[in-house]
């Protein structure tokens, strides 16, 4: 997901992302809560203010039933909600969190 992420921000020629291993554990905790069940946004702002007090921006992506990283990210671009964050110049950093079918995608600034 990183990579297909900074390909997408490349051909526009915004900054990479860098992979945080922050988002990482909340993207992880995120998948895991939705794993056997319907996915939501629910709960995404808590779970990053407790582990991370010092992103000062956040969006989350979230993925369910999906074969590639690739098929995800087309899915996303197609989104205009889910693009923004991909693109967001206000973003720094990516975390990456699967259980399953789920994929969460979390983007921050520090």
């Amino acid at each position: 997901m990183i990579l297909v992420t900074n390909l997408s921000r490349q051909a526009i020629g915004w900054p990479l992302l860098t992979q945080s291993s922050t988002l990482d554990t909340i993207a992880q905790y995120r998948a895991d809560e939705m794993c056997d069940g319907d996915i939501s946004h629910a709960g995404f702002v808590p779970a990053v203010r407790l582990l991370d007090p010092n992103y000062i921006t956040m969006g989350e992506n979230i993925a369910k039933g999906f074969s590639s990283a690739q098929a995800i990210e087309a899915a996303f671009m197609n989104s205009p909600e889910h693009r923004d964050n991909i693109l967001s110049i206000l973003y720094n950093t990516i975390g990456v969190g699967m259980c399953g079918k789920v994929v969460v995608v979390e983007y921050g600034m520090q």
